[in-house]
């Protein structure tokens, strides 16, 4: 995983106690009102087996982890507003393969000062059909309000039915669809995909503070 701190310093850790960590880390500003994002950082990664092993770098990648730039200064520089109120940052971390091994959003500043774009309206539909696997698949849709581009942010599916969803609390940019798969418990009868739509609720930050 990749752990970014206040100074924008962040750390590669790997705890495995037998294979060694040979990827790529990557950083991206991801502005919530139009859902641009601009690339901001990466680079390659090995890191040895062991419990504690830790490389440090910048966010941006720019300098020596000792002196990175602000997140003030990187905020400006990318289009973003200097407070951090309009941009979150995506992080991710792939191994060898290409395999994201470490995938999150970090917020650069509270959620009350945070632009968060007020008039998305996010709706799931359910597959109506389940899978080979007894999954079921839901699709999840954010308009982007208004303008079209407005990024939904931390969108969650909730049911009465047994199971998990396999993503929850993601962000979703404007104009765009995920689709989310339902993992039934296996204890009884499974749900079918029509009791999943009867009481699935979609929810996510703007429909709080509306």
């Amino acid at each position: 995983m990749l752990i970014c701190g206040a100074s924008a310093a962040c750390v590669l850790k790997h705890d495995d106690p037998i294979n060694t960590f040979t990827g790529t880390w990557n950083t991206k500003l991801w502005r919530i009102t139009d859902s641009k994002v601009m690339p901001l950082g990466k680079g390659s990664i090995t890191l040895e087996r062991g419990a504690g092993q830790g490389h440090w770098v910048c966010a941006d990648g720019q300098q020596p982890a000792s002196h990175c730039n602000s997140y003030k200064k990187m905020l400006g520089a990318n289009g973003c507003a200097s407070d951090g109120s309009d941009c979150v940052m995506e992080i991710t971390v792939t191994d060898s393969m290409g395999r994201f091994v470490d995938q999150h959003i970090m917020q650069l500043t509270p959620p009350g000062k945070m632009k968060i774009p007020l008039d998305v309206k996010v709706t799931a539909k359910v597959a109506g059909h389940c899978n080979d696997d007894q999954t079921i698949d839901v699709t999840v849709i954010n308009d982007g309000g208004k303008q079209g581009y407005g990024t939904a942010l931390y969108v969650s599916l909730i049911t009465l039915e047994g199971g998990i969803f396999e993503s929850n609390g993601f962000f979703l940019p404007g104009g765009t669809s995920k689709v989310i798969r339902f993992l039934p418990l296996a204890v009884g009868k499974l749900p079918e995909p029509s009791q999943l739509a009867a009481s699935l609720r979609v929810d996510h930050v703007a429909i709080y503070l509306r």
